[in-house]
């Protein structure tokens, strides 16, 4: 050895055995320590247990280093009573970096640590690994096999957030070394807890990017006496192998965030895009790719991700059962900013679900694409549902650019209201799925009714009455009836699509135009808007019909109308004169201005 009591194997100690932790730092003073090239836990040989209480106990102390940036620098962590590492109190600025905790020295053998591999409590601003070559290689950790959760954050003996700016990337967590097998923690890959704010999960580069995968919950965050809030997870891979094309899953949901609030999984650049796939165990219920629900899961926000596919954004890896599910007030899953949309496809159930109680409510999913492939045509769609609604007021789409979803291939309809009120679809696109592109209720195409004055799933707001569709060079002539509401406003949108659905009703395949209509006393209005867009040739026009509340703003959305299309049959001559005994050819051209 040189001595210098680092970056050298020989120089390594044993720590195993004994009653306490085999390592304790303590005390506001104790700062600068490091820990390195031990065997804490285990035997000499690296594989036989030899248990501590924790491995190494952290309390009250400050930037201290357990490990370091390079692989010679890390321990072996393994074989614990309780956590591998524990960081407890108001100390901070630790970092734990190259280290096997819960393996053995191969990184391939469960010795797990009878708690969590990493145990944050009330103490901010530490650091789990950090900008690897390849997630889990120095300074990134190897966290895996451990009976508790791999990463735990939480606040606890600390009133008040005490747990906020700690950081987790660069890591393996839940697989072995090779990044390609199974060997997961007991808990959750990450769990942050009450208290835990502002906690960093990976990265927008892929040196930070943390695999998280064969866990019971990939992440979990989560309220104690306060919520887990205003963190960040991104460019993850969760549920899939290193490579992003394998799924390994963990056992429920990839992403679980129960209570709490203002928190962003994602973000808008490519770098950002957590990858979140393969998540969910047959026979066991909640195999999501992202849940959030509680009364105080408030304004949170899914971004940018690839929900259901492998890494290319072309196979399906589909979690178990819903790309994301959401039980929460004012979630927005996508948005109208370049890259916010999510690819949410190849789950074995419903691309979005939204339901609960009443505080289920005003969530947002904008921009998205549903059911294709990242390029929005290709099918990879879900097994049911593109979107499944049972809620009151959320909006699907919206007037903004770039608002609209893309909503194809799906397995049952493009977007199923079960029940609620207030739910505006708007500037979608629907098209190919097995079902109708929007279906109010479970009963098909639902007819209109004299004034709307029927209940049900966004009262089953009825739908314009398509009467023509002609068309010209470079405009579409539409004319209709709508009738509803008396002396109400409605915003009527009309689509084209290649093919009618065989309901005749839709789907809504390309925007093509919008206008605002009024009612009468009676519940009617008249339209004969001039859209100026040009149509290819047999195209089929529908309409949808969304009231507007005073403000203007939209409240609910019918069903799409039975579709017209512009079709007429002319005969020409093939040639002029014509002799005894000569097959003629007479050209038809198809154009039939009424009904489809």
């Amino acid at each position: 050895t040189d001595g210098d009591g680092s970056g050298d194997a020989d120089e390594g100690n044993v720590i195993s055995g004994n009653t306490l932790d085999g390592v304790r730092i303590q005390g506001t003073s104790a700062t600068g320590n490091k820990i390195q090239g031990n065997l804490i836990g285990t035997a000499a040989d690296g594989v036989t247990s030899r248990r501590n209480d924790n491995g190494v106990s952290i309390l009250g102390a400050m930037n201290n280093t357990i490990g370091g940036a390079t692989a010679a620098t890390g321990n072996l962590i393994s074989s614990n009573a309780r956590s591998g590492v524990s960081i407890e109190g108001s100390g901070s600025g630790n970092v734990v970096q190259s280290n096997y905790i819960g393996t053995d020295v191969s990184g391939t053998l469960d010795r797990g640590n009878v708690g969590n591999g990493i145990n944050i409590v009330d103490s901010r601003n530490n650091l789990v690994g950090g900008l690897a070559p390849v997630s889990g290689t120095a300074p990134g950790n190897l966290i895996s096999g451990n009976n508790g959760s791999g990463v735990f954050i939480s606040s606890f003996f600390i009133s008040g957030a005490s747990a906020t700016g700690n950081t987790v990337q660069g890591n393996i967590i839940g697989l072995d070394v090779t990044g390609t097998v199974k060997l997961g923690n007991s808990g959750a890959g990450v769990a942050v807890s009450g208290g835990g704010v502002g906690t960093i999960i990976g990265g927008a580069d892929a040196g930070l990017r943390n695999i998280i995968s064969a866990n019971v919950i990939g992440i979990n965050l989560s309220s104690g006496s306060v919520a887990a809030s205003k963190n960040i997870i991104e460019g993850n891979y969760i549920g899939t192998d290193i490579t992003g094309t394998i799924g390994l899953g963990n056992r429920f949901q990839g992403i679980l965030i129960s209570n709490s609030d203002h928190n962003i999984i994602g973000g808008t650049s490519p770098a950002a895009r957590n990858l979140i796939s393969a998540n969910g165990t047959p026979g066991s219920s909640g195999g999501t790719g992202i849940t959030i629900f509680g009364a105080v899961a408030i304004g949170n926000q899914v971004m940018g991700n690839y929900i259901g596919t492998d890494v290319t954004g072309t196979l399906d890896l589909g979690n178990l059962e819903n790309g994301v599910s959401l039980g929460s007030f004012g979630s927005i899953v996508g948005g109208t900013t370049a890259g916010a949309g999510n690819l949410i496809s190849g789950n074995n159930q419903h691309g979005v679900r939204i339901s609960g109680g009443p505080e289920t409510a005003h969530n947002i999913v904008q921009g998205n694409r549903i059911g294709t492939a990242a390029d929005g045509v290709l099918p990879l769609g879900n097994g049911l549902h593109g979107v499944f609604l049972q809620s009151d007021n959320n909006a699907i789409g919206g007037v903004a650019a770039e608002a609209g979803n893309t909503i194809a291939h799906n397995g049952g309809d493009g977007l199923f209201l079960s029940s609620g009120a207030g739910n505006a679809f708007l500037s979608n696109h629907f098209f190919a799925n097995a079902g109708l592109g929007i279906d109010l209720g479970a009963d098909g195409v639902t007819p209109n009714d004299t004034a709307d004055a029927d209940t049900g799933a966004n009262n089953l707001q009825n739908y314009p009455v398509l009467t023509a569709a002609l068309t010209t060079a470079s405009a579409v002539a539409i004319q209709g009836t709508l009738n509803s509401l008396a002396d109400s406003t409605f915003l009527l949108q009309f689509f084209a699509n290649d093919l009618p659905d065989p309901s005749s009703h839709g789907e809504g395949q390309r925007l093509i135009g919008a206008l605002t209509v009024t009612t009468d006393a009676g519940g009617n209005v008249s339209f004969s808007p001039m859209l100026p867009v040009a149509l290819g040739p047999l195209q089929f026009v529908t309409a949808s019909a969304t009231r507007l509340d005073e403000q203007g703003s939209p409240i609910e959305t019918s069903e799409f109308s039975e579709v017209r299309a512009d079709v007429s049959l002319t005969k020409t001559d093939a040639r002029d004169p014509a002799f005894v005994g000569q097959d003629l050819i007479y050209p038809l051209t198809v154009h039939n201005a009424g009904p489809f």
